[in-house]
């Protein structure tokens, strides 16, 4: 409703007792439910804007996306890239070639507002996250934009003709509605890309991949401002400066040698309220192509405190209770069945290799991550430890990527942002 006459008459006399049931709101003539009658300023518009890229897009480099709406709130950004088929290989192979999921055209996303650096990205990350914090109806919607991980069939189909991939980005818009009403409040993207190479899987088939990537366009979903109500959340944006509370990213990797049955690593990058942490393992020599997506299942794992006790359920969580029961409490899908002792709803095995770990803080890390609510959290130093035990003495030299999501708040004024941790 947008009807700016809109009146309620259940505001209790004293002492008198009103039953919710009966709770109701005038609209015009009408008498209706609280459920039915949302008060939103006349005039509001949702729309989807289409953005391109300010500097053009190229492999082993990084290009700047200017988000330069005004009166808007944002909520969304999807990356659409328009890349040519692979071309320069020879010879046959069923499937050959084929992109990785797009999420991997890029190692790492800036999110820029006035020159402060809100939060950074990473692709591996954004793979992981767009898995775990959708519903599995979502999941075949943004998986098909990107380039299925689960299915190379698809993906050589896309790779065969110039195509568009267009990348969901979870980030801090899905967790807040961001005004951008002044030019200090425009968003700018640095997105660095990945080399062609990478992310190219063309099996025995001979010859160097080429396939230009012919624009990006950031796809934004906003809610338009009328002119009235952008200034007066201007009004009182100067009077007392907006907070954003979100989950900031960060990110820590360590290089264990082969040999070892048991690693330690000390979290020292990892500071502040943490709700959660996310961790995944792969070789070192396994981090491109078809691999990128590919986590190595581990034993169990603990993280301790300064004095080495374990805050993480006093004991060590072992793989299958990380990924079948603690995974129904935190994530929003049945990704984490993907895995060699995990099934799909009709009990066949689908190992796609998902051996994602996550211990989470929050009581509610779906919540959290949906809505940025702080729901309990641990403060790390920066002196915790990751203890993981693995299935066997480790074969090849291994890489463990942690994703922390920390409690921060952005706090805006009419000139600009500034960020701070809770």
């Amino acid at each position: 409703m947008s009807d700016p006459s809109i009146t309620s008459d259940v505001g209790p006399a004293s002492g008198q007792l009103i039953s919710l049931t009966s709770a109701r709101t005038k609209v015009g003539n009408m008498s209706l439910t609280a459920d039915q009658a949302t008060t939103v300023p006349a005039g509001l518009k949702s729309e989807i804007c289409i953005i391109p890229s300010t500097s053009a897009p190229g492999y082993g480099s990084y290009f700047v996306v200017d988000i330069k709406e005004k009166n808007i709130l944002l909520h969304n950004i999807v990356l659409q890239f328009n890349i040519n088929q692979i071309s320069g290989l020879t010879g046959s192979v069923a499937n050959f070639p084929h992109f990785n999921p797009m999420f991997y055209a890029f190692t790492r996303i800036e999110i820029v507002m006035n020159g402060t650096v809100l939060d950074t990205v990473y692709g591996n990350q954004q793979f992981i996250m767009n898995q775990l914090f959708w519903s599995d109806q979502d999941r075949a919607y943004i998986n098909a934009a990107a380039g299925h991980y689960a299915s190379q069939a698809q993906r050589n189909t896309l790779a065969t003709a110039t195509s568009n991939y267009y990348v969901n980005l979870k980030t801090l818009f899905d967790q807040n509605s961001i005004p951008i009403l002044t030019t200090s409040h425009e968003i700018q993207l640095r997105v660095y890309t990945d080399s062609i190479a990478n992310i190219v899987n063309q099996s025995t088939l001979t010859g160097t991949p080429v396939a230009n990537i012919n624009y990006c366009n950031a796809i934004c979903r906003v809610t338009r401002l009328p002119v009235a109500v952008a200034s007066q959340q201007l009004a009182a944006m100067g009077k007392m400066p907006y907070s954003h509370i979100f989950h900031d990213l960060r990110y820590a990797t360590f290089t264990l040698a082969s040999g070892v049955t048991s690693s330690t690593v000390v979290l020292t990058p990892v500071v502040g309220r943490v709700a959660a942490i996310i961790f995944v393992a792969r070789p070192t020599a396994s981090l491109t192509g078809n691999n990128a997506f590919s986590y190595t299942a581990i034993s169990n794992f603990a993280i301790l405190n300064s004095s080495s006790a374990n805050i993480v359920g006093g004991q060590a969580i072992n793989s299958a209770l990380a990924l079948e029961i603690l995974g129904m409490y935190n994530v929003r899908s049945s990704y984490l069945c993907e895995t060699s002792i995990g099934a799909n709803a009709v009990g066949t095995v689908q190992n796609n290799n998902a051996n994602v770990y996550i211990w989470s803080f929050s009581s509610d890390l779906i919540g959290a991550i949906a809505n940025g609510q702080c729901l309990n959290s641990y403060q790390f130093q920066g002196n915790e430890q990751l203890q993981i035990n693995w299935n066997s003495s480790l074969a090849a030299t291994t890489q463990v990527d942690v994703y922390a999501l920390t409690e921060a708040c952005l706090t805006q004024g009419v000139s600009g942002i500034v960020k701070s941790a809770l």
